[in-house]
């Protein structure tokens, strides 16, 4: 990532002037990815209300957009409606981040606890929870959290703790490929 540069324009040097190029490209590229996405995912759900994965991830992109509310209702409706375990807990770390994120770290702890909840197996939501804890100066608890947090039993398949699963559904794309290789062989 490019790190935005400081000052005038007139005051910085050619190379900071491009890096002020590049970071202002970035930048307007990410938004434009951001509200594309908006727009599938707001398809889908006209499409169909109930798909649980489309709020989540329309729920994160909102956030990145700095449309708060709106992502913490989308995370909502999946704390309402979700029977999913893991799309549960990911709601909850969710929301609990844009909480944290605002200094509301009591709201934020209530989700991660809840996160935790919904996926016991899944380090990432422990790791948020204890990042929390300490947060709120509760160290004694935060300590203890983590420790639970390494005591998890590691799943190779899933290295990130919960997170692979979200970023590219890596075990349902392993699933599809089994199913597809044993449909051919047959």
């Amino acid at each position: 990532l490019v790190s935005r540069p400081v000052g005038s324009w007139t005051t910085m040097s050619s190379d900071e002037q491009q890096q002020f190029k590049l970071w202002r490209r970035f930048e307007s590229d990410i938004r434009k990815h951001m509200k594309r996405a908006q727009a599938f995912y707001e398809k889908a759900l006209d499409e169909n209300p109930e798909l649980v994965e489309a709020h989540l991830r329309l729920g994160r992109v909102l956030h990145n957009q700095g449309k708060d509310n709106d992502a913490l209702r989308r995370f909502e409706w999946i704390h309402e409606n979700a029977a999913e375990s893991p799309l549960l807990g990911m709601a909850h770390l969710f929301a609990g981040r844009v909480h944290e994120q605002e200094d509301r770290i009591d709201q934020a702890l209530e989700h991660y606890r809840a996160a935790v909840r919904a996926k016991e197996d899944w380090q990432l939501f422990y790791l948020a929870l204890s990042h929390a804890l300490r947060r709120s100066g509760d160290d004694t608890e935060s300590r203890k959290v983590l420790e639970q947090a390494l005591r998890l039993e590691f799943d190779p398949r899933n290295p990130q703790g919960g997170l692979w699963d979200y970023v590219c559904k890596r075990d349902a794309f392993v699933s599809l490929v089994e199913q597809l290789r044993s449909e051919v062989l047959q």
